[in-house]
């Protein structure tokens, strides 16, 4: 029997599936192939590779959406609520019917009403297994004010339907004195940084440091990279995109110096040797490997002097220490309990050489409520209470870095990153399976800059399942991103709309996501954190999608060489103010390797473009450069006469990264990012996307200490160029 196409791409229509997409760089248009439909249609749950798969399928879908009695989740803006309006269904022996109804608020208070389902609009009527649905219009006036509230409409004694009410602000937060205020301020890799004190890796103390060395030079924010935590047993899996959970950080950033047992333990001051720290410091390269062994083995000795001065026998707490370790664990609860969980259990079935993926570990393991997990949590509760400390460390570490930027008083302070997905072999993905979809991950589609696109290993949430919950898994991971940040970097906000899922074998297709509902968390949060959102909208944007992150207060990152304009570069005044401006992302090359050409070279190796394109980029790489000259006469910067002017692309000139600088710094961009690694002439990429171990992804270092940045003649200048036309600004946020 021949396959019937037209019933995949019904289902795959109803389900969110796009058929196709358009390149914008080249006008290419790309259309779903056949496996990928079916693996996304069967991820959220609809069989679809027979024909009696795609009828089954599409005749239950069409059953669930006429007996879902209101959608699970709802998400408004306060204009909307009064009337709220909303699509109702029930079967006619409902028409004549009064519904009564709860609205309990975020707070726990509560209002009650009632309406005649009769009374409203009909929309359509249909039957379904010998029964008789309506589906009317219904409208309610609410006074309800932002946040999550609950919806209780009770059908009889026995039956009450939930709505989960989301009032959303139309705007993310935006302080008042930033309206008026042009600023700017360092992204950083926090691994990447160097300092006398740390061990061979930036940690948290670095990072409060950085508040005050960035203060010093001008700035109103720093930047830095998801310092979610990832995988323990396998360091060298260093992308901070690709985490293990994003509700926890990375003991790696710990700063062993400073944790209270190190000034007591006497092993550890007998073990503690600094030839070792010094091989690390040196290395250009972050050894995480190196890095993992010593950190680790010195937490488990620290965990043991911790245990043996803040708990009796009996495992009680006797010190204030040992009771705040144990308000930790109650506050984090179940999410820290798994999470400590799955990690000792990975680590037990790696060292007896079984596989590190939780799905491979047997029905015993499949989840973390089966009986043989709690077995093995009373087995090893040592080993896991060591992953709770090391937690309870890094939040303590954390909030003093929260302390440090409010006490640096700038403008946003610390400005964090949101990853798009998380491993799909993580911990957080083996806690709660039902909310991500399984059998594809999150990437990129094929573009010019990546001919094979990017298979981002990432679990993608499931939309239907966020939505039963109320989004609350969502809600959770944001509230937990935004906590002590006074900006947040959306990564491939894309994302809140439509996300590319790579499929094994197959193309690949786009899957829609509820915009409204996803942004609308984002802009409540920003509200309620006093957090500014910057989606970072680079790559191939849905139609329409550039206006709706401006109506939402959003900013929308922009990248510098790509604002060019014929044979220049955009006029500074003509930037649009709610942007954020800078020469490049972590996927990108520092300026110095850009004037160079070393990433297209770099590619090239790698063959991460074809030859092809290669020899474009090359043309338009020598474009950029001319463009930059021009637009650096036009706009009278400190230049040599047209007569005089040489340049090769092997060599930076002295001008280039100042000029580029000062023109950036005239722009009408609301936040301009300067990366260290432009104003301290590094040559190395930070991540090259579509590689693994093949390139350093994630291990490059930057050229000089952060204690001799404020000394950098070369930092020093261009920070006070910036700073003529961008100002230090201080903040509101307490």
């Amino acid at each position: 029997m021949v396959y019937q196409i037209e019933l995949l791409n019904q289902l795959s229509e109803k389900l969110g599936i796009l058929e196709s997409f358009t390149d914008p760089c080249t006008g290419t248009v790309y259309f779903a192939d056949k496996k990928s439909k079916q693996k996304i249609c069967e991820s959220l749950g609809y069989k679809a590779q027979t024909n009696t798969d795609l009828k089954q399928s599409l005749y239950l879908l069409e059953k669930h959406q006429w007996q879902e009695v209101v959608s699970p989740t709802v998400t408004v803006y306060p204009h909307e609520i009064h009337p709220f309006v909303f699509e109702m269904v029930l079967s006619t022996e409902y028409a004549n019917s009064q519904i009564s109804f709860t609205l309990q608020f975020e707070d726990g208070t509560k209002n009650n009403g009632s309406f005649w389902f009769g009374d409203m609009p009909l929309i359509q009527e249909k039957e379904i297994e010998g029964c008789c649905y309506q589906k009317r219009r219904v409208y309610l006036f609410l006074d309800a004010t932002l946040g999550y509230h609950q919806l209780y409409f009770h059908l009889s004694e026995e039956n009450t339907v939930l709505m989960n009410l989301i009032v959303a602000p139309e705007k993310c937060f935006m302080p008042e004195t930033g309206k008026n205020n042009r600023v700017f301020g360092f992204p950083v890799q926090l691994y990447a940084l160097k300092s006398r004190k740390n061990w061979g890796i930036g940690d948290f103390t670095d990072l409060s440091d950085m508040a005050f060395i960035g203060k010093k030079l001008g700035a109103s924010l720093i930047g830095v990279n998801p310092l979610n935590a990832l995988f323990a047993d396998t360091p060298n899996d260093a992308s901070p995109y690709c985490a293990s959970s994003r509700l926890f950080l990375n003991p790696l950033y710990i700063d062993i110096t400073s944790v209270p047992e190190s000034k007591t333990s006497q092993k550890y001051q007998e073990l503690f040797n600094q030839e070792t720290l010094s091989e690390l410091q040196n290395n250009p390269l972050v050894q995480y490997d190196k890095v993992a062994s010593l950190k680790y083995y010195f937490l488990k000795v620290l965990h043991e002097e911790f245990k043996i001065r803040n708990f009796d026998k009996k495992k009680k707490a006797i010190t204030k220490r040992g009771r705040d370790f144990v308000s930790f664990q109650r506050q984090k609860g179940r999410d820290l309990i798994c999470f400590a969980t799955y990690q000792v259990i990975r680590n037990h079935f790696l060292k007896q050489g079984k596989s590190a993926l939780w799905w491979e570990w047997g029905e015993e393991y499949i989840t973390p409520d089966t009986p043989a997990v709690c077995q093995f949590q009373k087995e090893y509760q040592d080993e896991i209470e060591l992953i709770m400390y090391q937690q309870f460390l890094a939040d303590e570490q954390f909030k003093t870095v929260h302390k440090a930027y409010r006490k640096s008083k700038m403008l946003i302070g610390l400005y964090t990153d949101f990853p798009v997905g998380v491993g799909n072999n993580s911990a957080e993905v083996w806690t709660e399976q039902s909310l991500y979809l399984s059998g594809v991950t999150a990437g990129a589609p094929p573009d010019m800059f990546n001919k094979k696109g990017q298979d981002w290993s990432l679990a993608p949430f499931n939309p239907i399942q966020l939505a039963k919950t109320g989004f609350a898994g969502y809600r959770k991971i944001i509230q937990y991103a935004m906590n002590g940040a006074g900006a947040i970097r959306i990564d491939h906000a894309f994302g809140l709309e439509r996300l590319y899922l790579r499929v094994q074998e197959a193309t690949g297709a786009y899957l829609k996501y509820p915009y409204k509902t996803l942004m609308g968390i984002v802009a409540l949060e920003s509200l309620r954190n006093k957090c500014v959102v910057i989606a970072e909208d680079l790559g191939t944007p849905p139609e329409g999608f550039c206006d709706k992150i401006a109506q939402s207060g959003a900013l929308s990152f922009k990248i510098a060489h790509y604002q060019r304009y014929s044979q220049t570069y955009l006029e500074p005044q003509y930037y649009n103010w709610q942007t954020l401006i800078a020469t490049g992302t972590h996927d990108m090359p520092s300026y110095t390797a850009f004037w160079k050409g070393i990433d297209l070279e770099l590619a090239r190796q790698m063959k991460t473009i074809t030859s092809d394109q290669y020899k474009q980029h090359k043309i338009n790489r020598a474009d950029e450069r001319l463009a930059y000259v021009e637009t650096f006469y036009r706009q009278s910067l400190p230049m040599p006469t047209r007569t005089d002017l040489k340049y090769t692309p092997k060599i930076v000139p002295e001008w280039f990264i100042e000029n580029v600088y000062r023109y950036l710094s005239q722009s009408n961009s609301f936040l301009l990012l300067v990366r260290l690694e432009d104003l301290l002439g590094q040559d190395e990429q930070i991540n090259l996307p579509g590689t693994y171990l093949e390139y350093p992804n994630w291990r490059y270092k930057i050229p000089e200490m952060i204690e001799n940045l404020t000394q950098n003649k070369a930092v020093v200048r261009i920070c006070r160029a910036i700073s003529e036309n961008r100002p230090f600004v201080v903040g509101e946020k307490e």
